[in-house]
């Protein structure tokens, strides 16, 4: 592993303008994770084929599982990603090193534990792909807290480059492999692929960090990172459960059937997420630096409301391509998921307000606002899941399910966007009209996405083909100029966007 303690400083490159670096940093990590997502898709795609439902179902469960496995880590990881960026910044090392290296150790105790009681599980499983699933999982979540801590030091380090060249190297890697042990091996070959590039990829980010791989137990150390990180684990606990419990709901009430449509039917939302996931962690550790060094909210202010505007204005054009090009991948490749075409485009429109609320996350964590915002993401999910139980008893399909949930989505992110703003001090008049700015796009889509679908129909285009999609996608784009014109006018992101795409393709 690397030294620091070895290795020669570097000159620092000069520092770029904050709005410039802010772009180019989330440009490396949102364009690994496009090509990721996009691989993901094919790979995904050839996968469930080859693997059939049931497989494919244990796949992504396992898959769901290690989603929440990461919570083991009792907060001290995101302790790190808190107090990390402000000991990077004032060169603290070996207090930053001594932070990650008991962070590290008590991440592994529960871990081990859950370990322990998968491989006790597959032992009295009788033998199959549940099995395999169980061993799996439990070879995963002790890989985990060295790829999970690996990650977050990169981020805490800035070090965005490193991260992108990983996350793209390992998705690269897995899906082709996993597509050949998938043909020879079946299902117990993409899971060994899975545990095999998860180790290997924690390697090479560990390698890239200035931190040596390290594990120590300091109880009083722990205590501070478990103080600091819990509240926001919370937070995370919270996000995961308003945007899993409609899957849960149909998973549990409608059927394996039904929550195969219903996966489909949300299959995109990597492609959703990629932009605003991406800039939220570039955003929450400069929010954390500045913040850390300042104490004082309006240090983050500007940095926060760029962000807001730049998935507003940025996320309707990948909106369109979802909404369009989604369902005719499914009417060419998939038939027996064509009943899911109309969530598809419902979804691609009802997740905006969870786009939005993104970056307002790091807002909450530094107002120390954790505690409530989880509540209320806890109380909404209830709320939603409540409601769509009681629908889907008088009958409703999992797109009436999506429906109820987008409702809490919508409200809660309003009232997050709200309360955010009012924590800077802004009047309620005001932050209530810019709330209803960062909306509008929603309501543009609501209306524009369907007119030029039927207006396609119209001159003879079937809909879900590819002329259709195509040429929807033509005029979509089109519409969306202005939104992208208002993006550059106020930051210029689009042009160092278009300027980084051109320099690496030595244009």
């Amino acid at each position: 592993m690397t030294d620091s303690a070895s290795t020669p400083p570097e000159t620092p490159p000069p520092p770029a303008p904050a709005g410039r670096k802010l772009v180019s940093d989330t440009s490396k990590l949102t364009g690994a994770v496009a090509c990721s997502y996009g691989i993901n898709l094919i790979g995904g795609l050839v996968i469930a084929r080859i693997l059939a439902p049931r497989l494919y179902g244990i796949w992504k469960t396992v898959q769901l599982a290690m989603q929440y496995s990461a919570f083991g880590y009792l907060g001290t990881s995101q302790g790190i990603d808190r107090l990390g960026p402000s000991l990077v910044s004032e060169r603290k090392n070996e207090r930053y090193q001594e932070l990650v290296s008991n962070s590290l150790g008590f991440s592994f105790v529960l871990p081990i534990l859950g370990a322990a009681a998968l491989v006790l599980a597959a032992l009295i499983t009788q033998g199959g792909p549940v099995r395999s699933g169980c061993l799996a999982l439990a070879m995963l979540i002790l890989v985990q807290p060295l790829n999970g801590h690996a990650e977050s030091i990169l981020g805490v380090e800035k070090r965005f480059g490193a991260r992108a060249i990983a996350m793209l190297g390992s998705t690269t890697a897995r899906v082709v492999i996993s597509i050949g042990a998938a043909l020879l091996f079946g299902l117990e070959g993409v899971l060994v692929t899975f545990v095999v590039v998860l180790a290997l990829t924690a390697v090479y980010m560990w390698r890239q960090s200035q931190l040596r791989l390290h594990v120590q137990f300091h109880w009083s150390i722990f205590r501070q990172l478990f103080a600091i990180g819990l509240p926001m684990t919370l937070l995370v606990v919270g996000e995961q459960v308003l945007i899993t419990a409609d899957k849960w709901v149909v998973a549990g009430v409608l059927g394996a059937k039904e929550m195969g449509l219903y996966q489909m039917a949300i299959f995109a939302q990597p492609i959703l997420m990629l932009g605003p996931f991406s800039l939220r962690q570039v955003i929450s550790i400069d929010i954390y630096d500045k913040f850390g060094r300042t104490g004082t909210l309006e240090s983050v202010r500007a940095v926060y409301e760029r962000s807001i505007m730049a998935i507003a204005l940025g996320s309707p054009i990948v909106i369109g391509a979802v909404y369009y090009g989604v369902p005719w991948l499914i009417s060419w490749l998939l038939d027996d998921y064509v009943s899911a075409i109309g969530a598809v485009r419902d979804f691609a429109v009802l997740i905006y307000p969870i786009l939005l609320i993104q970056t307002a996350f790091a807002i909450l964590i530094v107002a120390k606002k954790e505690k409530i915002a989880f509540m209320a993401l806890i109380a909404t999910a209830g709320a939603c899941t409540c409601f769509s139980l009681a629908a889907t008893h008088a009958g409703a399909g999992f797109q009436q399910v999506l429906w109820i949930h987008s409702v809490g989505w919508f409200l809660l992110s309003g009232g997050i966007l709200f309360a955010v703003q009012r924590l800077f001090g802004d009047g309620v008049l005001w932050t209530l009209w810019r709330l209803l700015r960062w909306l509008l796009p929603m309501a543009f889509l609501a209306i524009e996405l369907p007119a030029v679908s039927w207006l396609m129909t119209r001159i003879g285009l079937e809909l879900n083909t590819f002329p259709h999609a195509a040429l929807c996608g033509v005029v979509h784009t089109i519409a969306c100029l202005p939104m992208l014109y208002g993006l550059e006018r106020r930051t210029k992101a689009v042009s160092h966007a278009l300027g980084k795409i051109r320099q690496r393709l030595g244009v």
